[in-house]
């Protein structure tokens, strides 16, 4: 009896390992009857999470990494400011190179090796502060000392020193000039690449999506959930690290996650089948003619009111809850993991939103949504209240982003669809939110925090009526059922 069931036993194992073999051979994988795993987008999703794990591990602690090496605050707001402004120009020209000479693949792994170098470059910077030595025993001298450590012991010409302290002290001209400049170079140079990367992935997506059925927002949301994850891991990595060597400090932990990363995001990469490529006829004249439609300049004036709240939010929101209501710095952690819990949902089912709405309505209702965000920070009493609100960015960004992406992959002239979409990138993450960088200083400085929020609800309100006025005048001109059909819903 016993011989039988491990035969049955043996004879149910070898059918399901067969069954198992044959499922894995299917050009679509599938688990029950609600799971799909397409083998074309499956090296898509798991690039946009590792690049996201990669790029969430060390951007956000880039400006505190720079203070660490003795910048000053004015010449990291500088630094942060050219990274919009380069990407305005730089990624536009690359997108356009892009399309032009049929370059997309490069583009995707430059855009992951070459960030990786700067990075892993920018580590070994050399610190503002000079280092000299001198013997504690004859240290009399009443000079402030900003850093020191004890080292054993130190031959000199007079003998054996048994303990020495390292003195810092500050280079006042040449060491500053040299760590600003070469930090400024690798912030303009990594940028610069892992832009296009997200310009022709998204691009490409797209244009897969639409080949071979499925949903951008369900590919992208795998950034998100990579950036909720990893952003508070790379945080306690930063707290919990001790350095034991010269070369290491408390911020080895992220520059080591993001190499990894990196280096594991060329494996999907590689393996990544973009759609065939038709290279456009004349591309200046069919940008030219983009800006001739009036829907494609609404769109602009769109991208760049949230490229500014963006901005805003991105660079001062953390400001005002720390100055304004005393917020502990575990809870701005926490909003950033919030915002990603928001925009999951949202992406996962962010093409049957926009299929009901249309993209237009959808673009109104960001704007609508970003002034309503931005008026509750003004109102806030208490920082914890700060976490409710976020979860607004499943809308200001969940949505918006698929609906954005879709919009331009529709109004594209064929095989210009990076170069499009290079082109609204720069608009959206360059100028606009340099912009509201810059303004968003002014502002604060001069008026405060909560002024800062309601100027920014009242721009959004005012350009979400201007749009919904522009877009009824537009209707009423509009004598074509397809194009009236297209200004409701762009599917």
């Amino acid at each position: 009896m016993s011989h039988l069931r491990m035969h049955h036993s043996g004879a149910a194992l070898d059918s399901v390992i067969s069954f198992a073999i044959k499922s894995v051979k299917r050009k679509n994988l599938q688990c029950g009857a609600y799971v799909h795993v397409n083998r074309i987008f499956l090296p898509i999703k798991t690039a946009y999470f590792l690049y996201f794990a990669a790029l969430v591990s060390i951007s956000p602690y880039l400006p505190v990494y720079m203070t660490y090496l003795g910048l000053t605050a004015t010449q990291v707001g500088i630094i942060s400011t050219m990274d919009p402004l380069s990407n305005l120009i730089i990624c536009t020209l690359l997108g356009m190179v892009a399309d032009r000479y049929a370059l997309h693949k490069m583009f995707l792994i430059l855009g992951v090796v070459m960030p990786a170098l700067v990075y892993s470059a920018m580590y070994f910077v050399p610190h503002v502060e000079q280092i000299t030595r001198t013997p504690l025993i004859e240290n009399t001298t009443n000079q402030h000392i900003t850093n020191h450590v004890l080292v054993t012991p130190m031959n000199t010409p007079h003998g054996v020193i048994p303990t020495t302290e390292i003195h810092t002290t500050p280079n006042p001209k040449i060491n500053l000039v040299i760590t600003f400049w070469v930090i400024l170079m690798l912030s303009i140079i990594g940028p610069s690449f892992s832009r296009p990367f997200f310009t022709v992935m998204d691009s490409s997506t797209q244009k897969l999506v639409q080949e071979h059925g499925g949903e951008f927002g369900r590919q992208r949301l795998w950034g998100a959930i990579a950036w909720g994850i990893w952003s508070p891991v790379a945080g306690l990595a930063i707290d919990s690290f001790q350095p034991t060597t010269i070369l290491s400090n408390k911020y080895t932990p992220i520059f080591i996650m993001q190499a990894t990363f990196a280096l594991l995001c060329i494996i999907p990469v590689l393996m990544i089948k973009l759609p065939v490529h038709e290279r456009p006829q004349s591309m200046s004249r069919h940008m030219f003619s983009l800006f001739l439609k009036p829907l494609f300049l609404m769109f602009l004036i769109t991208t760049f009111v949230c490229g500014m709240i963006l901005g805003i939010i991105s660079t001062y929101l953390f400001i005002f809850l720390q100055d304004e209501l005393n917020s502990p710095h575990y809870l701005m952690g926490l909003t950033l993991t919030l915002t990603c819990i928001a925009e999951v949902p949202v992406m996962f089912y962010a093409k049957k939103i926009i299929a009901l709405l249309g993209h237009v309505n959808v673009m109104n209702l960001v704007l609508f949504t970003w002034g309503l965000r931005c008026f509750i920070y003004s109102t806030l009493q208490s920082a914890f209240w700060v976490l409710p609100v976020e979860l607004l960015h499943g809308i200001t960004f969940g949505l918006y982003y698929p609906a954005y992406t879709s919009f331009i992959n529709w109004i594209s002239p064929d095989g210009m669809q990076t170069s499009v979409q290079a082109l609204c990138n720069g608009i959206y993450m360059g100028l606009g939110i340099g912009a509201g960088m810059l303004c968003g200083g002014f502002v604060y400085d001069t008026y405060g925090g909560r002024n800062l929020f309601r100027a920014a609800a009242v721009m959004c309100i005012g350009t979400f009526i201007f749009m919904a006025m522009a877009q009824c005048a537009l209707r009423r001109r509009t004598e074509s059922p397809a194009e009236t059909r297209h200004l409701l819903n762009v599917a």
